[in-house]
């Protein structure tokens, strides 16, 4: 799980492997909430209120108090989601006098959507942003800005506006699910991902119309996204400690030579400088 503070806002990144009957709990601070879930499946209880989150899932809801809710999960599952906490504190700084009544949630304090595409959108762009440093947290505070501005704008009878092209203005019909796919696959074949024209035959879609789809959702070409998630991975088999430099290098496709020249460029110190080194 990642956290970026900026200005206020607090954007939560969220992505974990789960197992059926998996419990935990979660202390969730005062503010105006919105989460967005984009894979997997959990119930949540708060309050004897209880529910089933699916993928595309959005909740909007405003905390005047810290509460525990406690997590289920229903089946394994990968499970990714975004959340964004905007401290009342901080809401006219942000939004403009007046954003509370627009931003939270009326009377019950609470509201969902099912199958919110373009929220899922956003989502899926944030977790997928392969940017670092200052630039990350611009990208991350920026998107996370306009997903609240698309939850603000959807109606109050639960359904998103626009209708459903999930930020692609000419997306059809089951490509949005291909490209998710596509990138499913590229994450389990790092050290030897497939081309552009052979993913796209195996989802089933033209490469270039893959190619301007995945930019649009993940915000970075096809190319630029596997060698950032490449690096990722081998600088979390690092700080693990378990792997030296060119063990690490090769499990992620990388000669040990072009592996540090490229890791630097990505995380501003040589590879060597992470080992056994965690910094959660």
């Amino acid at each position: 799980m990642e956290t970026v503070q900026f200005d206020g806002l607090e954007i939560i990144l969220s992505r974990m492997t789960l197992s059926e009957a998996q419990r935990w709990d979660s202390s969730m601070l005062p503010g105006i909430w919105c989460g967005i879930l984009t894979e997997g499946t959990i119930s949540t209880s708060r309050s004897g209120f209880d529910n089933t989150w699916t993928p595309r899932t959005v909740i909007n809801y405003c905390l005047e108090d810290p509460v525990s809710i406690e997590h289920r999960v229903p089946q394994d599952c990968q499970l990714s989601a975004v959340f964004i906490r905007l401290p009342f504190e901080r809401v006219d700084a942000i939004a403009g006098p007046g954003a509370r009544t627009a931003l939270a949630p009326p009377k019950t304090n609470y509201r969902s959507w099912n199958n919110h595409r373009p929220a899922n959108a956003l989502a899926w762009q944030m977790l997928g942003c392969p940017l670092v440093g200052p630039a990350r947290r611009l990208y991350l505070s920026g998107k996370a800005l306009e997903l609240l501005s698309v939850v603000a704008q959807s109606d109050a009878m639960g359904r998103a506006s626009p209708s459903g092209t999930d930020g692609v203005p000419s997306a059809r019909a089951g490509e949005i699910e291909r490209v998710h796919a596509a990138r499913g696959m590229l994450l389990a074949s790092l050290s030897d991902p497939p081309s552009v024209p052979d993913l796209a035959r195996k989802v089933g879609m033209n490469a270039h119309r893959l190619g301007e789809l995945f930019r649009a959702l993940f915000g970075a070409s096809v190319y630029a996204y596997v060698k950032a998630a490449r690096l990722d991975h081998a600088k979390m088999l690092l700080e693990q400690g378990e792997m030296s430099v060119s063990q690490a290098a090769y499990s992620c496709g990388y000669h040990p030579a072009h592996f540090s020249t490229e890791f630097r460029k990505r995380f501003g110190v040589s590879p060597s400088t992470c080992v056994g080194r965690d910094e959660t």
